[in-house]
């Protein structure tokens, strides 16, 4: 799960490890929540493997967050709502 492979249509050829060119491995499922966490989609990921290193990676779209079930749209929603209400907390502190 490498930033350097992330990529929507396509892959690096190279490994982000030792930058050796990069096969086909096999592919997987994985599911993400969208919107909010309301919609659940399953995906399937592509998976590269170096032979020169023996690592596998795996070709994540740009909206998946690597170890995250939810997708960047909605990670973008609960941070800016943490962020208000760490704003609207603070206001309370400072008046009480």
């Amino acid at each position: 799960m490498q930033p350097g492979l992330r990529s929507f249509y396509g892959w690096s050829s190279c490994c982000p490890d030792c930058g050796h060119r990069l096969y086909r491995h096999d592919t997987c499922n994985r599911s993400v929540k969208t919107q909010s966490a309301q919609t659940v989609v399953s995906l399937t990921i592509h998976r590269v493997h170096c032979p020169h290193c023996g690592r596998t990676h795996r070709v994540l779209p740009l909206f998946v967050i690597p170890s995250f079930q939810i997708c960047s749209d909605t990670a973008a929603e609960i941070i800016s709502a943490s962020q208000q209400w760490k704003a609207s907390f603070q206001a309370v502190q400072r008046t009480g």
